[in-house]
């Protein structure tokens, strides 16, 4: 007798943040890497950055400012509080109001708020104190003016990874591989993790063209609508198929001090811890129906 993995339920236990389309992608390929012979398999892991994702995140953040704002810049006035911006000694210009503390710290009321204030009031006369806190950053190059943009991810999170079951006297050959959900061909061009070993991007049908995927990386496809995930008699994932192959990717690792063993271990780390808090708090998936 079959079992299969009910979709529906599946789909009412989603976290609210994540789009159906995501989520269906994220489990195919939970399941996809059970598949192909891993035993440990965790979602939303962190550590999976490479350094060409961390390259191609710096160069997201530059931001040309142009139009109004740069007239203003070039009047030594900071754009977004109308404040003067100074040189520092690294070249860059900050807005004097970076002196003035945030009302705000960790979530909190900052203690020192008022007696910084004051302080930066006194230090700078064009500075009042109706001023706010300011952190903005600029630089010139070329003769164009940049900041940077606030991000709070570096996308250093990957939606599944796994490795087969490993001997634990032969880690650094153990193959990381791991899987980046895309509901968008918008989400795909925002970047993805290619830190694990062979990496794979899986979307609905249709939606990422080919011949864009890196070098290295894989393309999965879902068909949302003909998706159905077999667990007995073994698992198979109907509505799936593998458009390109991944190969081993060679670019460096971002976390350089890491040894192959300990990323390993780090995974296995992640997955035991999430298994104990979903065991606690309520298993991720639902009972799987016959």
């Amino acid at each position: 007798m079959s079992k299969k993995v009910n979709i529906e339920k599946l789909i009412k236990n989603k976290p609210g943040n994540e789009s159906k389309e995501h989520y269906l992608c994220k489990i195919a390929g939970f399941f996809y890497l059970y598949q192909q012979g891993c035993r440990i398999i965790g979602t939303e892991l962190s550590g999976f950055m490479s350094q060409a994702d961390y390259d191609r995140w710096v160069d997201r953040q530059n931001i040309e400012v142009t139009g109004k704002r740069r007239k203003k810049l070039e009047n030594g006035i900071c754009p977004f509080c109308d404040n003067k911006i100074e040189k520092k000694e690294w070249g860059n210009y900050k807005c004097i109001a970076y002196e003035i503390p945030k009302k705000k710290k960790y979530g909190v009321k900052n203690r020192y708020y008022e007696r910084g204030k004051s302080m930066a009031v006194k230090k700078y006369d064009s500075l009042s104190i109706d001023d706010e806190h300011c952190d903005k950053e600029y630089w010139k190059k070329d003769g164009k003016w940049y900041r940077r943009r606030k991000s709070n991810s570096r996308n250093q999170i990957i939606d599944c990874a796994g490795i087969k079951r490993p001997k634990y006297n032969r880690l650094d050959e153990v193959k990381i591989r791991g899987i980046e959900a895309k509901a968008s061909y918008n989400d795909f061009k925002s970047g993805f993790c290619t830190g694990a070993d062979i990496t794979y991007v899986i979307a609905p049908e249709g939606i990422i063209p080919k011949e864009e995927i890196p070098k290295y990386i894989g393309l999965l496809e879902v068909n949302i609508e003909e998706l159905e995930i077999i667990v007995k008699p073994e698992v198979h994932t109907k509505g799936l198929s593998v458009k390109k192959r991944a190969t081993t990717n060679e670019t460096q690792h971002f976390y350089k001090s890491y040894s192959k063993k300990d990323r390993v271990l780090f995974l296995i780390e992640k997955v035991a811890r999430r298994n104990t808090m979903d065991k606690i708090f309520g298993d991720y998936y639902p009972k799987q129906e016959e």
